[in-house]
């Protein structure tokens, strides 16, 4: 993700696609020709909490009286209060971001962020250089905070260059379940020895002695092979990167 090469002064994150640091937050977030398919949109409850849970098929009704059937792909629950809707064209999945006849629904539409952003990470940069004089006057082979699909190879700073690598974010792994794509906070069960059989792995022990794994080799509740789920060699870990 770094550029190799001398011990780093200083390390900038560069993302491509919003504005300033705050603009990801601000920035509302459109496909673009050079993006790939499918273009996903999320539609949520504008009222939001539990009492506005939202069905699948309720919203499929919806969007196929407002875009067409032919333009939808996919329609799927997302999660909590979230339906994910697949576009073939990215046009159609911009254009349901505009609809105010979704008010009308008490739904809203959005672009995840991670399917339009993208981060890299640069080194060798001076302290005493400041985060907004690097944002004024960086010049990249892609516009710097507007570039989609992929990060800029490289990035240049007063006729010097360097070389731009895509950010990857640490694996979320939940230590109640053991689990990836959450932490803990969330999850309301006890808290499960990494060692614990798949078919045991809700059950729980006290103490790790009284697990009946607790001689034998560790067994991953995720992909059933013999390491720590916590480990990088996990076939499951491996796709979650």
């Amino acid at each position: 993700m770094c550029l190799s090469g001398e011990p780093p002064l200083k390390a900038v994150s560069t993302n491509t696609n919003a504005g300033q640091s705050s603009a990801s937050s601000q920035f509302i977030c459109k496909y673009h020709l050079k993006d790939l398919p499918p273009y996903v949109v999320i539609i949520q409850s504008v009222s939001g909490g539990d009492a506005s849970r939202i069905n699948p098929v309720a919203v499929s009704r919806v969007v196929s009286k407002l875009v067409g059937d032919n333009n939808v792909v996919e329609i799927k629950s997302a999660g909590h209060n979230k339906v994910s809707v697949s576009f073939k064209n990215y046009e159609k999945a911009n254009s349901l971001i505009d609809l105010e006849a979704l008010k009308a629904h008490n739904l809203k539409a959005s672009i995840p962020a991670f399917r339009i952003l993208r981060s890299g990470v640069i080194k060798n940069v001076s302290l005493d250089i400041s985060e907004d004089t690097i944002q004024n006057d960086f010049s990249s082979t892609a516009k710097i905070i507007s570039v989609r699909a992929k990060s800029p190879p490289l990035a240049y700073l007063y006729v010097r260059f360097f070389s731009v690598m895509p950010y990857i974010p640490r694996v979320l792994m939940c230590f109640a379940c053991l689990r990836f794509g959450h932490i803990s906070l969330i999850v309301k069960v006890l808290h499960v020895a990494l060692s614990v059989n798949r078919h045991e792995k809700n059950r729980g022990h006290e103490k790790i002695e009284d697990c009946p794994r607790h001689q034998l080799p560790p067994s991953c509740c995720n992909c059933g092979q013999e390491h720590f789920p916590s480990s990088n060699k996990c076939p499951v870990y491996a796709r979650q990167r």
